[in-house]
């Protein structure tokens, strides 16, 4: 259980993207293709990062195959909620659990190599 505290995050739209969050899924939609989204965000994924820790969630999925683009600048924000999931004491560490389209290049290359940095915190898996 989420214990309300995702519930408390206002949704995140700007620039083309959506990213809402439904129970323990966050939901990414449109494209990611800002000059800077550590502005704007990188933050946003750090309020569900440490909701998720405050919650003691054990895994949260992240849904990107409404995601038609994300430009790399936009990767390293992913990257980065996965260093954070690293830094975190074991006890308190969880796994993303990434729902991409297999038929989108640049979702499945991204994410084999999210799912090698992250080692067991991510798991990867074809949505619908």
């Amino acid at each position: 259980m989420n214990n309300g505290k995702l519930a408390n995050i206002t949704p995140f739209s700007a620039d083309g993207v959506e990213i809402t969050i439904a129970g323990d899924v966050v939901h990414f939609g449109g494209v990611i293709s800002m000059r800077n989204p550590s502005d704007t965000v990188t933050p946003f994924l750090r309020k569900i990062h440490d909701a998720v820790v405050a919650s003691a969630m054990k895994s949260i999925t992240v849904n990107i195959t409404k995601l038609r683009f994300m430009n790399s600048s936009s990767i390293r924000s992913l990257v980065d909620w996965v260093e954070w999931i690293r830094a975190e004491p074991e006890a308190k560490r969880y796994v993303l659990q990434f729902l991409m389209n297999p038929n989108v290049t640049w979702q499945t290359t991204t994410l084999s190599a999210i799912q090698v940095l992250g080692g067991d915190s991510v798991v990867v898996r074809a949505g619908t």
